[in-house]
């Protein structure tokens, strides 16, 4: 009755925790007094015997999965939507997970796509059930773990406070990037209220930085800028997830990029 929240983390096999049912009764009891559970564990959504509290989480386990974590990204809707990493955790028997009823997809491993983390909002009590290792995800430009928290927080109606953050980087309407999924020629259109320079850097999934435009002049009003990534494609760019960051002035916009030259 002390808390508001609750993270539960159960590791990845060989070093997990199967929840018993006794703690499992404990934490159903939690959410019925209206509490709210992060919950993490690669074996607990479709290898370990459910307990009391995992119908809560509303989520199918779909297999038991293997060891092919590689790069996770949100799926549009969720309130993960703009976070992308690379993971470099634990990667044994990771569940493929899915949702039940109304609960919602937040993150998905790209290639092989499947589910990671779900989310579930009932009448009184919150969920958010991962199959990955947290502490295994790989901060990127403008997608890190801090502000993930803070995410997950906010859904579960949690204040908090920014500690030696840096300033949160979203994506913006005003900022579009086609085609997408591109074969590696693209075009980042930006619609600017008043002049300003505007700065693109395009990073990997590692976090490198792959090509990079400044342009000294200011504009104002809608821009067309067009890359071509296509003549580095096996010299360092591969297929892949893609983080475009755009500057303008002093504001920052993140947009995500699928390059599939086949």
């Amino acid at each position: 009755g002390n808390y508001k929240s609750m993270f539960v983390l159960l590791g990845v096999y060989p070093e997990n925790h199967i929840l018993s049912q006794e703690e499992g009764t404990l934490l159903a009891e939690f959410l019925d007094d209206g509490g709210k559970i992060y919950m993490e564990g690669g074996d607990t959504w479709s290898f370990d015997d459910p307990t009391p509290v995992h119908e809560y989480f509303h989520i199918e386990g779909l297999n038991d999965g293997g060891g092919d974590l590689s790069d996770i990204i949100g799926m549009e809707g969720g309130f993960l939507s703009w976070f992308s990493f690379s993971y470099a955790g634990m990667n044994n028997y990771i569940d493929q997970i899915g949702p039940i009823d109304s609960a919602k997809v937040l993150l998905i491993n790209q290639v092989p796509e499947y589910g990671v983390a779900v989310s579930y909002e009932g009448d009184s009590f919150k969920t958010v059930g991962v199959s990955f290792e947290f502490a295994g995800l790989v901060d990127l430009p403008g997608s890190s773990k801090d502000e993930m928290v803070a995410e997950i927080l906010d859904f579960f109606g949690i204040g908090y406070t920014w500690t030696t953050i840096q300033k949160r980087e979203v994506p913006d309407p005003k900022v579009s990037v086609y085609p997408n999924p591109s074969s590696g020629k693209f075009t980042v259109e930006v619609d600017m209220d008043q002049q300003n320079k505007v700065i693109i850097s395009i990073y990997d999934m590692t976090g490198r930085l792959v090509d990079y435009s400044a342009d000294e002049v200011a504009h104002s009003g809608k821009i067309l800028i067009n890359r071509d990534l296509s003549n580095k494609l096996g010299s360092g760019v591969r297929n892949g997830l893609y983080i475009i960051k755009v500057q303008v002035g002093s504001s920052t916009y993140l947009k995500k990029l699928i390059i599939n030259n086949q």
